[in-house]
C-alpha cells in the first residue's frame, strides 16, 4: 500500500497509515512490556552486584589501596595484631596471657583488619566475614563462627526450597593437634593420652570472639605471610593434590563435568612444578583443595591442607564434605557471625550453574494462539492470492462484455496498468486489517498477564 501510494508502480486509494498505524501501536506496547521488565531485572542485578560484604585483609594493603572502606562495624574498627610467636590457640584458653605490649608493625606480627567489597570484586581465596541474616555472596568453606565449635545455621530456601534450618560445621584438626597448640604439650609425648580425655577436653573449650577467630584464621595463611610457600610444595607433604579421579565424577555429572574436572588436575600439577625453591627457613601457608565448579548443591568434596605446627613435624590434611560449606545464595541464622574462605565466586558457583536461561513469558494459551494466526495469514494470503489472480483473469477475458462499465471506467482501466497488482492489494486491505483489529483486542489483555 505504501509503494502504490507514494509512488507510481501502481494505484492504492488507501492511506497506509490506516494500516500501519495500529500495528505500529500493538508493536510498541509489546516492546515496552519487554524492555520495562529487562530493565527491572538489570536493576536487580546491578543491586546484587554492587551490595557491600566484609573481607578479611592485611592492614597495610588496605591502607595502599586507594578508595579502600575500612568496615568500622567489626572489632571498632581498629587493626587486629597477629604474634607469630605466640600460639593463636592460648589466646582462647585464657585472655590475660595475651600480650597486649606487642608492636604493630614489627617484623614478628601482623596487622589485619577488614574491609568493605563490592560482592562482584570477591576472589577466590578472599576470607569473607558474613552476619547474622545476611545472604552469603559466594560459596565458602566455613572456617569460624560465633557458635560453639565453629558451627552456624542457614536457610537455604532461595536454593532448594527448603525452609528447615541446616547446620554447618567448621573443620576441625585432630584433637592431639588442638592440644598442642592450646599448652604447647609436643606431639611425641601425648602417645599415651586417652582420646576421650582429650575430647572432653577440647569440648570445654569456651566460645571464640571475632578477634580470636580473626587471629585463628590468619595464623596459617597468607594474611600473615604474603610471601609464604603453598605448604603442597613442602617435601614433608605426602598427601595426594587430587580430589577425585574422572571416573566418579562421570558417573555423578556430565562428561562436560570430567573436561573440568581433567584441566584442573593439570593446571594443579603446573602449579606444584613450578620449582620453588624452599629451604628449612621457608614459611608455609595452608592450601585448599576442591573439586571443579559443579551443579551438585548437595555434595562437595575437598581437603584443607595445615602446615607443620612444630619443627620437622607432619602436614595435616583436613577432609571437607558438604556439611562443611555454606553455597551462595543461603542465609545465615541464628549465628552472630561467621568466617569463611570463597571456593567459588561468579558463574562458578553451584547456585548459578544450576541456572538456566529465563524462560519465554509466553504462556501455552498465547503459543497456540500465534501458531493458529500464523495458520490464518498463511491461509488468507493463499486465498487472496488465488483470487486476485482469478479476478485478473476473468475481467481481462469478460470486461468488453460488461454491460454496466461506463466510457469513462473503460479508459480508465486501459490506463491502469497492473491488475494484479491493484486487486492484490485491495484484497490485503480487506482481510488484513480486520486481523490488525483482532490482534489489537488480544494483546492488551494477555500481555500484562504475563511475569515480568
Amino acid at each position: 500500500m505504501a509503494v502504490g501510494y507514494f509512488t507510481a508502480a501502481f494505484q492504492s486509494a488507501v492511506n497506509p497509515w490506516t494500516t500501519l498505524g495500529p500495528l505500529a501501536i500493538v508493536i510498541s506496547f509489546s516492546l515496552l512490556v519487554e524492555g520495562l521488565s529487562d530493565a527491572k531485572r538489570h536493576k536487580n542485578d546491578d543491586e546484587t552486584n554492587n551490595s557491600l560484604c566484609v573481607i578479611m585483609r592485611r592492614s597495610d594493603e588496605l591502607e595502599a589501596e586507594a578508595g579502600a572502606e575500612r568496615e568500622t562495624d567489626l572489632a571498632d574498627g581498629k587493626d587486629i595484631i597477629i604474634d607469630h610467636n605466640q600460639s593463636y590457640a592460648a589466646w582462647t584458653r585464657n585472655d590475660s596471657d595475651r600480650s597486649e605490649s606487642v608492636a604493630a608493625g614489627t617484623d614478628k606480627t601482623t596487622r589485619i583488619c577488614f574491609q568493605k567489597v563490592r560482592r562482584m570484586d570477591i576472589r577466590q581465596g578472599h576470607f569473607i566475614v558474613v552476619k547474622n541474616r545476611e545472604m552469603v555472596p559466594a560459596d565458602m568453606v566455613i572456617l569460624a563462627s560465633s557458635a560453639e565449635n565453629g558451627s552456624s545455621y542457614i536457610e537455604t530456601s532461595s536454593i532448594d526450597g527448603e525452609t528447615n534450618l541446616k547446620l554447618r560445621t567448621s573443620p576441625h584438626l585432630p584433637k592431639k593437634v588442638l592440644k598442642h597448640l592450646r599448652d604447647g604439650t609436643p606431639l611425641d609425648r601425648m602417645e599415651s593420652v586417652n582420646e576421650n580425655d582429650l575430647a572432653e577436653e577440647m569440648n570445654n573449650a569456651r566460645i571464640e570472639t571475632l578477634e580470636d577467630a580473626a587471629r585463628r584464621v590468619a595464623q596459617f595463611t597468607a594474611l600473615s605471610f604474603p610471601d609464604g610457600v603453598c605448604v603442597l610444595l613442602s617435601p614433608d607433604y605426602k598427601g595426594d593434590t587430587d580430589i577425585h579421579d574422572g571416573k566418579n565424577l562421570q558417573r555423578r555429572g556430565s562428561m562436560m563435568d570430567v573436561l573440568i574436572a581433567n584441566a584442573a588436575r593439570d593446571a594443579g600439577k603446573d602449579y606444584l612444578n613450578k620449582g620453588v625453591v624452599t629451604n628449612k627457613n621457608t614459611r608455609y601457608v595452608a592450601a585448599l583443595t576442591t573439586e571443579p565448579p559443579n551443579p551438585h548443591v548437595n555434595t562437595f568434596s575437598g581437603k584443607l591442607t595445615i602446615p607443620p605446627v612444630e619443627k620437622d613435624g607432619p602436614c595435616y590434611d583436613i577432609p571437607l564434605g558438604a556439611e562443611n560449606i555454606l553455597l551462595r545464595g543461603a542465609v545465615v541464622r541464628n549465628t552472630e557471625w561467621v568466617i569463611g574462605i570463597a571456593v567459588f565466586t561468579g558463574t562458578d558457583t553451584k547456585l548459578v550453574r544450576n541456572s538456566f536461561k529465563t524462560p519465554s513469558k509466553f504462556s501455552q494459551l498465547d503459543k497456540l494462539m500465534n501458531q493458529t494466526v500464523i495458520l490464518m495469514l498463511c491461509l488468507m494470503g493463499a486465498i487472496v492470492a488465488y483470487l486476485a489472480t482469478q479476478a485478473v483473469i476473468t475481467t481481462a477475458q469478460e470486461f468488453d462484455n460488461l454491460w454496466c462499465v461506463s466510457s469513462h471506467c473503460r479508459m480508465h482501466h486501459e490506463r491502469a496498468g497492473n491488475d494484479h497488482i491493484n486487486v492484490l492489494t485491495l484484497y490485503n486491505l480487506v482481510h488484513f486489517s480486520t486481523g490488525t483489529w483482532v490482534s489489537i483486542k488480544i494483546r492488551p489483555k494477555s500481555g500484562p498477564t504475563c511475569p515480568i
